[in-house]
Parts: C-alpha cells; structure tokens; sequence
C-alpha cells in the first residue's frame, strides 16, 4: 500500500473554546505513524494565558487548575516540531481548526480525516473520530479507558482511523501520493443528507427548493461542501421553472 508507506504525524488539541482568533489550546497531543504502525506518543498540558469557560471544561474535563504550571503553546511548539520533522503530512480530523490552533507548526502539508471519511462513507450519520471508530469497529487500544474528548485519545483515534481509510482510499482508486490525496479531499463535495433545521436527515434532492433559495440567501456564511451541494441540487432537481 503506497499511502501506508509513509510517515504521518497525528495531532489534536484541546481548546477554551471554537474561535481561533479568541481562544488557545490547553492540551495538545501527537501520535506517530510510520509505515502503518503507530510508533512513538505525546502529550501534554497547555497554558492558554486565559480562563477556561465552563462550557469548554463541560467537553474536555480541564479546569484552570489543571494548567496553570503548564508550558505555554510558543514554549511547546518547537518540541512539536521536531516531533513532526520526518513527517510526511500532519494529521487532524477536522484539519483547518487545529491548525489554526497551532500557529507556528513546521511547514508540512495537513490531510484532515474528517473530509477523507466524508469521502469514504457519505452516508454515515456522524463523521466524528470517536463515532467513526464504533461504526467501523476499529480496536484502538492504546485508547482503552481513556476519556474521549482529551487530546492523546482523539489522536491515537485518529490515526487509527488514518491507517484504515488510507488502506480503503486506495482500494477505492482514490490518488496514491499524499499530495494528490489531499488535493482530491480538499474538493468540495456533494452532501448526501441535510444536516440540520427542520430537514435533518433528508436527502437533498427532496429538500423543497423554497428552503434552498432560503439558504443560499440566508446563510452567507456556509462552508464550500454545504454551498456546493445546494447549488448542485438547485441546478440539477429544480429545474427553472420548476
């Protein structure tokens, strides 16, 4: 498997919270995968210089006391570099969010988990790490008895979850160098379901078309894959006139 024989660098953080502008990460943690294998392990506590709101605790369980004595992310990031520097990519589920968390990582590409499994299972009903792991009945057990929602566990599911969509992205064609990967996933997408309002759950080509003129108007702020896909279902379902 060509994808496998490379070397990827899995993270995740933790955070006070979803704004990468407002908010920092109070833990991070990073997993090595080598030829398919995970191979080394990290963590560590984070200082982010600020509070922890509560709803934040409620997710990942850290309060400030937990932080307080940690290392700040700038003291952090060049043991985080080094830990990456042979890497071949770096690996997030939901990539573009912990990357904007971790400013100042070194320079390598980043393939997001969460996009390749939209590609891989378009109709699961949640594209989560820990969700996608019960659903495709992956053992990761370096994972066992800890808590989800902390930064080492997210990651050693990730890679988990890495390892065996690699195996299944070139069993179903899909590029096979890393960039050429990234680049396919990257793509916007066509979304098999609406996921949210009153449509959840309903395929798009039976969302009315009023509710889709509603969002293309109403919701300015849509991410590529959910504008490509209403744009899509407008121009192929609902014809002018229709």
């Amino acid at each position: 498997m060509n994808l496998l024989k490379h070397t990827f660098f899995v993270t995740d953080t933790e955070t006070t919270g979803l704004d990468p502008v407002e908010h920092r990460a109070v833990e991070v943690a990073g997993v090595l995968v080598v030829n398919g294998q995970i191979t080394m392990a990290m963590t560590t506590y984070l200082n982010p210089g600020r509070p922890i709101p509560a709803v934040a605790s409620g997710v990942h369980g850290l309060v400030d006391a937990d932080v307080q004595d940690a290392p700040t992310l700038d003291e952090t990031i060049p043991f985080l570099r080094g830990f990456a520097f042979d890497a071949d990519a770096i690996v997030a589920h939901n990539a573009p969010f912990d990357r904007s968390i971790l400013p100042g990582m070194i320079e390598k590409p980043w393939l997001d988990t969460l996009r390749l499994a939209r590609r891989l299972y378009p109709g699961f009903a949640s594209h989560q790490n820990q969700a996608l792991r019960y659903e495709l009945g992956l053992r990761c057990p370096e994972a066992d008895g800890m808590p989800a929602h902390r930064a080492l566990a997210d990651a050693y599911v990730t890679a988990r979850l890495l390892v065996h969509m690699l195996v299944e992205a070139e069993e179903a064609g899909m590029p096979g160098t890393v960039p050429e990967l990234i680049d396919a996933i990257e793509a916007p997408m066509l979304l098999t379901t609406c996921g949210f309002g009153k449509h959840r759950g309903t395929p798009w080509a039976e969302v009315p078309k009023d509710y889709l003129q509603w969002m293309t108007k109403g919701m300015p702020d849509m991410d590529d894959d959910l504008r490509f896909t209403v744009r899509h279902v407008l121009a192929n379902h609902y014809k002018s006139g229709q």
